[in-house]
């Protein structure tokens, strides 16, 4: 009898050492037996159990969904839409464009349209109804799901706008830069939008700070890339000091894909065999080959151009990709098993947003109008009680006896 463990799909870099024996294996070990050497053992046949009967178990594996269907196409923006950001979270959808916002309450299925001004380009959601919107010429906070809005103080002013974020527990980032200095600064609100402070973060001859793809990782600390340079800087007091984490020379990072609790890897347009990458969840850095934890991504996205990425809430992974003339989209629940569809031949860079619950919308202009499609990971469990257990059955090793069974250690 032999076990061994199973490649997370989330990301953790586990040992890949083939390991003898059942007794005392850490959870998530796969071992091919007769039978279950024991109660801890179950079989790795997809079946679905309680998170509470084995608890440890979710952390391993993730959550795995069934694959990915085709993206649909969902009611059009409009040409009133710009191409810049897309807020989502439950089933509300809010889309800047240049005088105002489209609003949706049933993730893109109809919509209303909702004077602001302000010019905006992007927008985040901060929790409980709460959003900031911003724009070269004004900031709007709305606190009533987007249903209305009110002019904030002028943070930007005449500078260029970098990237707004929120950690959505009420922390809001607006990064900004003067064009004409090149110092950059950074618009912190710790109260849901209510009051801000804003902080310089470089002088007229460092412009390696001017601030984009701005990701939070929890207990104040964010990550970003730089405008110019594209390289990694990172903030652990929301947002008041920045300092660079990863010089990317070869590297354009376009954002960053979560691949698990505490590894990170920076999505670069074009070149992806010498990427950015953390597994101490953004404190130190390395660059190199595609990381060995993502060979399947790694083909998949080896042949184009990453115009976007996304990663969502419940472990999964979306990026746009363009090569041949062609635009595609890609989705992956556990970063082995990546899909690539084609999305349109005369699209622009799309953008991507997810609720966080396995719903995900995809925007791009396709000639003068924007196009928005939809996906759903639907989940045949609940993620909040459940999880899946990996089926093993279809994948048979030609090294593993054809009388042994996969089984995994459960407890």
């Amino acid at each position: 009898m032999g076990a061994r463990e199973l490649g997370n799909p989330l990301g953790n870099p586990l040992a890949r050492s083939r390991v003898e024996g059942a007794a005392a294996q850490p959870v998530g070990v796969i071992g091919y037996f007769s039978e279950a050497p024991g109660e801890q053992w179950l079989p790795a046949d997809g079946r679905i159990v309680q998170q509470a009967d084995y608890p440890g178990l979710l952390s391993m594996l993730g959550h795995l969904a069934p694959s990915m269907s085709a993206w649909t196409d969902v009611t059009p923006v409009s040409a009133r839409a710009t191409m810049g950001d897309i807020g989502y979270h439950d089933d509300v959808v809010i889309i800047p464009y240049t005088a105002g916002v489209a609003r949706s309450t049933d993730s893109g299925l109809t919509w209303a349209y909702i004077a602001v001004g302000g010019n905006p380009t992007k927008i985040a959601y901060g929790g409980s109804g709460t959003w900031v919107l911003a724009g070269t010429t004004g900031q709007y906070r709305s606190v009533d799901d987007g249903i209305t809005w009110t002019l904030l103080s002028n943070m930007v002013g005449a500078r260029t706008l970098g990237d707004v974020a929120s950690d959505g527990q009420g922390v809001f980032l607006v990064t900004s830069m003067s064009p004409s200095t090149y110092i950059n600064y950074c618009s912190v609100s710790l109260d849901a939008g209510a009051t801000w402070s804003t902080y310089q973060l470089n002088n007229a001859s460092d412009t390696s700070y001017s601030l984009v793809s701005l990701m939070p990782l929890g207990g104040g600390v964010w990550i970003g890339v730089t405008r110019n340079a594209s390289n990694i800087v990172r903030s652990a007091d929301n947002g008041a000091s920045w300092s660079l984490v990863c010089l990317t020379p070869s590297s354009f990072v376009v954002g960053f894909a979560r691949i698990g609790p505490d590894m990170l890897v920076g999505i670069s347009y074009g070149v992806v065999t010498n990427l950015p990458f953390s597994r101490d969840n953004g404190i130190t850095w390395s660059m190199g080959s595609f990381p060995e934890e993502l060979p399947a991504l790694y083909s998949a996205m080896g042949n184009g151009n990453i115009t976007s990425v996304q990663s969502g809430g419940l472990g999964e992974l979306a990026f746009c990709l363009y090569k041949s003339s062609v635009r595609y989209v890609g989705w992956t629940s556990d970063m082995s098993n990546v899909q690539v569809a084609s999305s349109d031949s005369n699209g622009t860079d799309a953008a991507l947003a997810t609720n966080g619950a396995g719903k995900w919308l995809m925007m791009y202009l396709a000639g003068s109008s924007s196009k928005l499609r939809a996906f759903s990971a639907v989940y045949p469990y609940d993620t909040a009680t459940q999880l899946k257990l990996p089926n093993l059955k279809a994948k048979p090793s030609v090294s593993i006896a054809l009388n042994k069974s996969p089984f995994i250690k459960v407890k």
